[in-house]
């Protein structure tokens, strides 16, 4: 759904500046969506990875602070910690640590989810909105 309203925004920004200023309206649409793109992904990534790790070394309570620290870094070291126990064990083990990783997911599914529609928000009643009275171009009121 995103990608549909990029070339809409691009046409909307690059109409705005006119030819004159069109490399400057192309470098800052560019730079803004590159920006967006790191911070939502760092923003997302830090959500996960915290969630994740919380999650994780809740449920590896019988192992040391150290092991459940490591455990709650990556998944593989998850399951690599919980490799020596018994199968059955084993088996819960990784259930515990796979059912950590979606509620991860899920929460930053969450935070996304909500990302996007306050930013919606916010752009609905930013400049331009409706209700928002129309500049009139220099142009026309100078007549030049």
């Amino acid at each position: 759904m995103i990608p549909m309203t990029l070339i809409p925004a691009t046409g909307a920004i690059m109409a705005d500046v006119g030819e004159q200023k069109a490399g400057d309206g192309g470098a800052i649409n560019q730079l803004a969506r590159q920006v967006g793109g790191a911070l939502g992904v760092a923003i997302i990534g830090s959500v996960f990875a915290a969630v994740y790790a919380h999650r994780v070394e809740g449920q590896l309570a019988g192992f040391s602070a150290a092991a459940r620290r490591q455990a709650g870094e990556s998944i593989e070291r998850a399951q690599a910690l919980v490799a020596g126990t018994g199968p059955e064990l084993h088996r819960q083990l990784l259930a515990r640590i796979d059912h950590a990783f979606d509620v991860a997911a899920r929460v930053s599914f969450v935070v996304t989810a909500a990302l996007l529609i306050g930013a919606a928000v916010a752009a609905s009643l930013g400049p331009g909105s409706r209700g928002t009275p129309e500049v009139t171009p220099r142009a026309m009121v100078t007549g030049g």
